[in-house]
């Protein structure tokens, strides 16, 4: 980021509040799991299951803070390695999608012609199909919800719009002076892409990449909810969710729970994300 794109992002405090929130989840993610104080699917039936087996609040279970689950679990221990999860598929998936849809933009965009054509034709199928539903056939077909099946998954099916704005940049960028007098110099196309074009378009791609990790995070959170996401007894925020719905109105703090945090983490991303475009290109 030039001084100038840092003035203008340190001036934008909705940008700030993200930058806050994105650190804030990111480092939850990371040491969640060595912050429970609870192994995640340890069972307390004596402590966090009331007599008429609802979970007990945190006012019945002293030393559990934020009470139990329905199956007499650390809600907090569950909350905080869920954390891991849900933040280590956003950004896994969304390196999987920068690296496909930033690859075919600079090749689409620099090469140009007919192989130009046919990229932007295949975009425009991928556009076209429902991506949580597409997802959903993926997961069925695979019949392998781990982590990395969750991520390859989504990552595949969400590089569309880097790939077009990485391509509209990348078509500025070859008409550059710098850019025509490298390949009047008989410089190889792969190095003039890594160090005269790409440095070019990288601003709005770290922004759309800071905004695709919320979508990933509401992905997986979606495809856990449906049951589709990571296996039990492995916690993420969305499977919480799932577990939690049949008792929205006795014990509503279960769902409440996940709910925030999912809530902080993609609006913090989003916030960020926002900021970082208007930075890189204040004209949008």
């Amino acid at each position: 980021m030039d001084s100038r794109a840092f003035r203008r992002f340190r001036r934008n405090k909705g940008a700030l509040a993200g930058l806050v929130l994105v650190v804030a989840v990111t480092v939850l993610g990371i040491l969640g799991p060595w912050l429970a104080p609870y192994d995640p699917v340890e069972q307390f039936t004596d402590v966090l299951l009331l007599s008429n087996g609802l979970p007990a609040g945190p006012r019945l279970a002293p030393g559990h803070w934020l009470g139990g689950d329905p199956l007499a679990r650390d809600e907090l221990s569950r909350l905080l390695s869920g954390a891991r999860v849900s933040m280590l598929v956003a950004y896994i998936a969304t390196a999987i999608a920068v690296l496909i849809g930033v690859g075919l933009g600079l090749i689409s965009g620099y090469v140009g012609g007919r192989i130009d054509s046919a990229l932007m034709r295949f975009v425009d199928v991928v556009l076209s199909m429902p991506f949580l539903l597409l997802a959903i056939v993926m997961q069925r077909v695979w019949d392998a919800p781990g982590i990395w099946t969750i991520c390859i998954v989504l990552g595949v099916l969400s590089w569309t719009t880097l790939a077009r704005v990485t391509r509209a940049k990348t078509m500025e960028a070859r008409e550059l002076d710098y850019v025509e007098a490298a390949r009047a110099l008989g410089l190889r196309h792969s190095r003039i892409l890594a160090r005269h074009v790409l440095p070019n378009v990288a601003g709005p791609i770290i922004a759309i990449a800071t905004i695709l990790v919320a979508r990933m995070i509401i992905a997986e959170s979606a495809l856990s909810f449906l049951g589709l996401g990571v296996r039990p007894p492995t916690a993420s925020w969305g499977s919480m969710l799932n577990e939690s719905q049949s008792l929205l109105l006795g014990v509503p703090r279960l769902t409440l729970y996940p709910a925030v945090l999912i809530s902080m983490a993609v609006f913090g991303f989003n916030l960020f994300g926002e900021g970082l475009r208007d930075a890189f290109d204040p004209k949008d």
